[in-house]
């Protein structure tokens, strides 16, 4: 059936069974993705964990930010996996542009971060793509 997803293999990299949390932090593509916002925003201390569950890295990486910019934090992280989703649905059910590439995908981040916050995202300024 076209359109559909075959196998349960990751969207982005057919190398693993697709999880929330191989799309997350496991997956090359969403690593790529990851890194590059990361040092967009200087937190490049921040660290992404292989076979860490979603819940237990997001909160040891939580630990580690000041308790003023928590909230950005998660934001971000639910920023960036919406917007891999939205990525991963683009590719699973052939909609009717082309698979974006890691640029593309942060770019739309960064534009779609500017949308969430109305404009007004202190840091998300600061990014220029």
């Amino acid at each position: 059936m076209d359109g559909f997803q075959d196998g349960d293999e990751c969207a982005f990299c057919a190398q693993e069974i697709e999880t929330v949390g191989h799309l997350v932090l496991g997956c090359y593509f969403a690593r790529q993705v990851s890194y590059m916002l990361l040092h967009l925003l200087q937190l490049d201390t921040l660290i992404l964990g292989d076979g860490d569950d979603v819940a237990s890295w997001w909160l040891r990486q939580r630990s580690r930010i000041a308790a003023g910019e928590r909230k950005l934090f998660d934001s971000l992280l639910f920023l960036v996996a919406w917007c891999l989703w939205k990525e991963r649905n683009v590719r699973v059910f052939g909609f009717s542009r082309s698979a974006a590439s890691v640029n593309d995908v942060v770019r739309n981040l960064v534009r779609e971060s500017e949308e969430w916050v109305g404009g007004s995202c202190r840091s998300c300024h600061q990014v220029s793509m």
